[in-house]
Parts: C-alpha cells; sequence; structure tokens
C-alpha cells in the first residue's frame, strides 16, 4: 500500500497498465479505520493507493471528493468504479474481480 500527498506522487504511484485500487480517506474516520483492516488483507492482490484528504486536501477536491471514504477502482488509468463509503470485504473483492477482467 503505497500513501501518497501530492498528484505527482498519485501519478508515480498509480500504474499505466493494469488495476489499481485508489482510496480516499481520514484518520479521524470510522468507517476509513474499519476499511484499513480490509485494504491490509488485499495487499498483493491489486495495489493500492491511499490519500489521506486531511494531508492533500488539494487531490480531494481534484477529484471532486465530498465524503470518506472513497474508493476508485481503476484499470490501465481509467476509473471503472467510484464506491462511496465502507462496504464488507466480499463485496469489495467482486468489485475487485469484476474489474481485472
Amino acid at each position: 500500500m503505497r500513501n501518497v500527498k501530492t498528484l505527482k506522487g498519485l501519478q508515480r504511484a498509480v500504474p499505466k497498465k493494469g488495476p489499481v485500487m485508489v482510496v480516499f480517506s481520514g484518520s479521524n474516520c470510522p468507517a476509513c479505520l474499519f476499511l484499513d483492516g480490509i485494504l491490509k488483507r488485499l495487499e498483493g492482490e491489486i495495489p493500492i493507493v491511499k490519500i489521506d484528504v486531511e494531508k492533500a486536501p488539494d487531490l480531494a477536491d481534484r477529484y471532486g471528493i465530498m465524503a470518506i471514504p472513497t474508493i476508485f477502482l481503476a484499470k490501465d488509468r481509467v476509473v471503472k468504479k467510484v464506491i462511496d463509503g465502507a462496504i464488507p470485504e466480499p463485496e469489495l473483492r467482486k468489485e475487485i474481480e469484476a474489474i481485472k477482467k
């Protein structure tokens, strides 16, 4: 899992090819803390880029983040699915598998 704070860091962290999960979260958000446990279990299955909106408010603004957590599932740098809020692990795994196809 890679933590980024800048647009340049995000561009470097997101692979040009293949799937990636970009997670906008915050350190004082209970749903984000719940999601952190799931993300740790998903490491190695999909590249994960995490953005703390409190440390990178410009990125949150740039991508129109209105609530946290917000998850972007992308493939080949194209966002395929946006998930607002924390969802159960089986549901998130299903969404990840769908973008890997």
